[in-house]
């Protein structure tokens, strides 16, 4: 039987509130499992325990099934849910209720798409900012209505209109929140959403009308519920709950699941990758060790991305439990592991740097002193190995009882125990195959050194975290008053940085730009008082970084062939009688289908993502425009009109104001090589790093190095000499590997010796803050080293410099003449340094039985190797800024 109009009304409410009951259902039911392994990853553990190069590939291959089947299980379930909330034109009576009410649904299908995420918690921090977004944008106008009810009203005889002072202060009170939503902190979701109804509101405000026109907003401070604003807060409350039910059901797609899956995945790649490199350092891999060695490198850099997607889902799990009972304690404990982890993955990266040094290498003092220290090393690394497993499994519940806490402090104990005997073994190994000399030591052992000194550091970090895990020292959390305090300071964090401020600039030139186009309009192209061209300007504001003009393509390929195809969709959906149930059906069922495809390409393809981002957002909202017997081609065609204007206002500002992308590649390396001489000059100086600096910074410089690299080669050369990314394709790797010496410096110049031990080192360079340092200093030709370090360091800076910033190869090629490296000179004080340093210490550190990562004399070995390695990428760097001219 035919349903009543209220019947229809309650059974769509009554959907969609069983719809987030069951959501809710689902969440609790599932939000302490982790997803669990296939059992081709149950495979994968027996196969890939101690090879990389098997691990590898089994992932790679197990990846690319997962990504393929969640990217199209979250196409579909965005294609069923957008469905659901094209769903009222089913029913006529509940579709004509929102055109009462002025409520817009075209609205409801590209809030859907543009704030469902992979994850719960993503899609939720995405629903929050379009909700906050749009509740702002109803109060700028709530509040400006309210002191002039119904805005800018028809022109007097002068022509201007009836009350000018309402025209000033509508465009003063404009101008006010519009800019300080650009320069503000807001996240950009806010932005999007709140502008792109901002704009439309001012310019209703600001268009001159008939006293007695309707009233679209709130007035007079009184909430309209049948006003434009509210509506807006309506469809964004109904279509962000669909986009949360949507990851939801029938399975949730959790951020704390997906956080808990990846805390077992990390430990077992971490297991692998540390088996996998010992397996090469004692030479078991019979052949091709370095095309295995390779892919080792390969499977690190795969850990690291899986840390930094583990990191993301910790941070966005707060949004599915907001830390409520032990899940704050389980994100806590998710998040030591990570920064373990971290810490663990730089040492492999210096590990690998040690080892890279050996593999060409047949010395046979090497090959005794594998065999002396190989049992003690595999017993080291067996006991260290299920410490990190049982610290890892730990951390996945959130709180360690005490027979737990017994247990970690015991495997501490035999830790520390393997860490000793180890050290002893490789102490009397090195003093008999060679001699007890500091030099002769080094010239024969010094990658040596450094791999040993790398592995007891990775053990010494995994017992900290389980003596820490051990005290079960309850987490501290902040109360209500710090939450609010930290948010409303968050809106002024970082706005005064240059990277802000030109966003800002930039960002506000093309909305101001394109709204006052609008509002003037141009003849018969552009009607006046048109809010399109700015709505789409809104909806376009991003912080992407990189080429201007690819990114300003990408939008019109979005915008345009998105409202183009929409267009042609409804056109053709609208042939059908627009009061038949045909029209009705169909237009949901080519909606879905629609979607679904843009949806998988957004997921799927990180080249044409955001393309296909607006692709669908904008299609769809011109699919769900009402249905009509004869297309509105004048609409039509002003929409694309507008759409067209507004990327070319948005492309001209951007091409005249971004930075190019090979000037932040450029900068984003000279930040590199500026903040890496500070930290070296630092060390050597004072054995700490400088205020504020970090190898975390340092490789965050690299990174921005690389990805504008990359995007500069696509931008087009009008008139300067071309990008040269092998240039920097080369300065990014030898920048990376003196990264990895920094850390590995920082480490070994800190080096302190545990205070539970007299004899950790001779009384005489105990007393200062670094014991490394204070044998350094007590050389005559150290200070004599540290200013040749200074200038290798800074030539290095110049040279790049000149080269990048060279206008012709011929100028680079000049200009560089005059600049000398001098590194010769360093390495010379370097190894006068070394014999200085036998001189100075003689055999008395042999006499110190200490873990090697708390020996002064491992700890001087790994410094003067890492000094020598940074002069060596400063080399490196040379030659590539002189053969990439």
């Amino acid at each position: 039987s035919k349903l009543s109009p209220p019947q229809e009304g309650w059974t769509l409410f009554g959907i969609w509130c069983g719809l987030i009951v069951l959501g809710l259902i689902q969440r609790f039911r599932y939000m302490h499992k982790a997803y669990g392994g296939t059992e081709e990853s149950e495979h994968l553990k027996v196969l890939s325990r101690a090879d990389a190069n098997i691990a590898l590939a089994h992932e790679q291959d197990a990846q690319h099934k997962m990504t393929l089947i969640d990217n199209w299980d979250l196409a579909a379930r965005a294609a069923v849910f957008i469905m659901f909330a094209a769903s009222p034109v089913l029913f006529k009576e509940v579709h004509a209720w929102f055109h009462f009410m002025t409520y817009d649904t075209t609205y409801s299908a590209v809030l859907i798409m543009w704030t469902m995420d992979r994850t719960i918690g993503k899609t939720t921090a995405a629903a929050w900012d379009a909700l906050w977004g749009t509740i702002l944008a109803f109060l700028f106008i709530f509040i400006i209505s309210g002191f002039f009810p119904g805005g800018v009203h028809i022109p007097g005889d002068h022509g201007l209109p009836q009350g000018s002072h309402v025209w000033g202060i509508g465009m003063a009170y404009f101008l006010l929140t519009t800019l300080g939503m650009l320069h503000l902190n807001f996240p950009n979701g806010v932005r999007v959403w709140c502008l792109s109804y901002h704009m439309a509101n001012m310019m209703y405000f600001l268009k001159p009308k008939a006293p007695d026109a309707p009233a679209l907003f709130s007035e007079n401070f009184e909430i309209n519920v049948k006003g434009q604003g509210f509506g807006y807060i309506v469809i964004t409350v109904l279509a962000c709950s669909i986009s949360i039910v949507a990851v939801s059901l029938p399975t949730p797609k959790s951020s704390h699941r997906a956080a808990l899956d990846k805390v077992d995945e990390t430990k077992r790649e971490f297991c692998t990758l540390l088996r996998s490199l010992l397996r090469i350092y004692l030479k078991e891999f019979a052949s091709d060790t370095q095309n295995v060695f390779t892919r080792v490198k390969m499977y690190r850099e795969r850990v690291v991305v899986n840390l930094a997607e583990m990191d993301a889902d910790i941070s966005c799990a707060w949004w599915e439990h907001f830390d409520r009972g032990s899940y704050g304690d389980v994100r806590h404990m998710l998040g030591s592991h990570v920064e373990m982890s971290r810490k663990l993955v730089q040492c492999v990266a210096a590990l690998e740097s040690g080892l890279s040094s050996e593999l060409g290498t047949e010395s046979e003092k090497r090959y005794k002193l594998l065999e002396e220290i190989k049992q003690p090393l595999l017993t080291l690394e067996s006991s260290m190995l299920k410490l990190f497993e049982e610290v890892t499994d730990g951390t996945k519940d959130g709180t360690v009882d005490e027979d737990e806490a017994q247990s970690m402090l015991q495997a501490v104990s035999t830790v520390e125990a393997d860490m000793l005997k180890f050290s002893s073994s490789f102490r009397d190994a090195c003093a008999r195959l060679s001699d007890e000399k500091f030099s002769s030591r080094h010239e024969a052992f010094k990658d040596e050194y450094q791999v040993v000194f790398m592995i007891l550091t990775m053990a010494r970090d995994i017992t900290n975290l389980a003596n820490h895990l051990a005290k079960r020292e309850p987490v501290e959390r902040a109360n209500a008053w710090q939450v609010f305090r930290g948010g409303v300071a968050g809106f002024f964090a970082g706005t005064m940085e240059a990277s802000h401020q030109a966003f800002a600039k930039r960002n506000s030139i093309s909305l101001l730009l394109c709204f006052f186009f609008g509002y003037v309009g141009n003849g018969s192209l552009i009607p006046p008082y048109t809010a399109d061209i700015a709505t789409n300007a809104s909806l376009l504001l991003s912080n992407f970084v990189g080429s201007a003009l690819q990114k300003n393509m990408g939008r019109v390929q979005g915008l345009v062939i998105g409202s183009v195809v929409g267009r042609v969709i409804h056109a053709l959906l609208s042939m059908a009688d627009c009061n038949g149930n045909a029209y009705g059906v169909s237009m949901v069922i080519t909606l879905g289908i629609f979607t679904c495809i843009s949806f998988y390409l957004f997921m799927s393809s990180e080249t044409f993502g955001f393309t296909a981002y607006l692709f669908g957002g904008f299609g769809s909202m011109v699919i769900l425009a009402d249905c009509a017997a004869t297309e509105d081609t004048e609409g039509a065609y002003l929409s694309i009109t507008g759409a067209t204007i507004c990327i070319i206002i948005m492309a001209g500002v951007d091409l005249a104001m971004a930075p190019s992308a090979a000037d932040d590649a450029a900068q984003a390396f000279f930040k590199f090589l500026r903040e890496g001489r500070e930290a070296v000059n630092a060390l050597l100086d004072h054995a700490e790093l400088p205020e504020g600096h970090n190898t975390a910074e340092l490789s965050t410089d690299l990174d921005d190095t690389s990805r504008s690299a990359q995007e500069a080669q696509k931008a087009p050369s009008m008139v300067r000499k071309p990008f040269r990314l092998e240039l920097f394709t080369a300065l990014v790797s030898a920048g990376r590997s003196s990264n990895v010496s920094i850390e590995t410096l920082s480490r070994a110049m800190l080096a302190q010796p545990d205070s539970r031990m007299s004899d950790a080192t001779p009384s005489k360079y105990s007393g200062g803050i670094s014991p490394v340092l204070e044998v350094f200093k007590a050389c005559k030709s150290y200070p004599e080293l540290v200013e040749a370090m200074q200038n290798v360091l800074l030539n290095c800076f110049l040279l790049v410099e000149t080269s990048v910033q060279a206008g012709t190869s011929l100028e680079a090629i000049h200009a560089s003449k005059d600049i000398k490296m001098d590194s010769d000179v360093a390495k010379g004080l370097l190894k006068q340094v070394v014999q200085e340093i036998s001189q100075e210490t003689g055999a008395k550190f042999k006499e110190t039985m200490v873990p090697l990562d708390q020996c002064q004399d491992t700890a001087l070995q790994v410094a003067v190797n890492e000094i020598s390695m940074l002069i060596d990428r400063c080399r490196d760097m040379k030659q590539h800024s002189m053969t990439h001219v």
